[in-house]
């Protein structure tokens, strides 16, 4: 897992970890997850409060938790049911959550622990740590947990700390496709704008829909509305600034040798 803060990408940390090693686990300690714990919950609170008004959500699912903040929201909104997974660097200590409703994970492995069956499967920021073949098996996976699957992953050059495989969210659309799911943006459309939501779920976050067994999650808009977007705020930061970053080096060097 990485985040963003500044200049650095990647995933929240109250959201979920999705490392792929616990090797890299010391870089996951308390200080970290402290820094991110409030606009990690601030940014579920309202975008799960937007889904659980139109979806019925007794039981989530977060795969890649974090220390618990998505599920913490989801609790607050009424969900009863919680499980989260991720991997050894997060204490229990740390967990927002039960700790009986935590399970450590090796996303390394190939062999997961069961997800269970729930209302609501989450993976948020945590597949671009995966190789692409894990990353199949999340979507596998998310998708035999649950009827709908809120899910958010980094897109080329979004950059972060041990990213493996950025994909734009076609591609990501056409993994749940395989299993029947069509993608809603109606989260997009709500949070795009609002500030108080972390920029990267704004612009990662897909909500993946079984037709057959969500229909009302689906709507016509969303066959009219580009998959594939980057946020103003991911273009200030990793081209705009980049280009500041250029120009002011290219002064520097020339009063140097003057």
């Amino acid at each position: 897992m990485s985040q963003q803060t500044g200049e650095t990408f990647g995933k929240d940390a109250g959201a979920g970890a999705g490392k792929t090693s616990s090797a890299r686990a010391p870089r996951y300690d308390k200080a970290f997850y402290d820094d991110f714990t409030d606009s990690s919950l601030r940014s579920a609170r309202i975008t799960l409060a937007a889904l659980f008004a139109r979806h019925g959500v007794r039981s989530v699912t977060d795969v890649g938790c974090g220390v618990g903040a998505w599920l913490k929201a989801a609790q607050e909104l009424g969900a009863q049911e919680l499980r989260g997974f991720d991997g050894p660097w997060v204490k229990d200590a740390q967990l927002l959550i039960a700790p009986q409703t935590f399970t450590r994970i090796d996303f390394e492995s190939a062999h997961w622990p069961d997800f269970g069956a729930a209302d609501l499967a989450m993976s948020l920021e945590v597949a671009e740590h995966l190789s692409e073949a894990q990353g199949r098996r999340l979507v596998e996976r998310l998708c035999a947990c649950a009827p709908v699957v809120l899910f958010s992953a980094a897109i080329p050059c979004q950059g972060g700390e041990g990213h493996q495989n950025e994909q734009w969210q076609s591609w990501w659309a056409a993994q749940f496709a395989r299993h029947g799911y069509a993608p809603s943006l109606a989260l997009r459309r709500l949070t795009w704008r609002d500030e108080s939501v972390n920029f990267w779920y704004r612009q990662n976050l897909v909500l993946y829909v079984d037709p057959a067994r969500a229909p009302a999650l689906v709507e016509p808009e969303d066959m009219r509305e580009p998959l594939d977007v980057v946020h103003p705020e991911t273009y200030r930061i990793r081209v705009i600034k980049k280009a500041q970053r250029g120009r002011l080096r290219r002064l520097i060097d020339a009063v140097r040798m003057r």
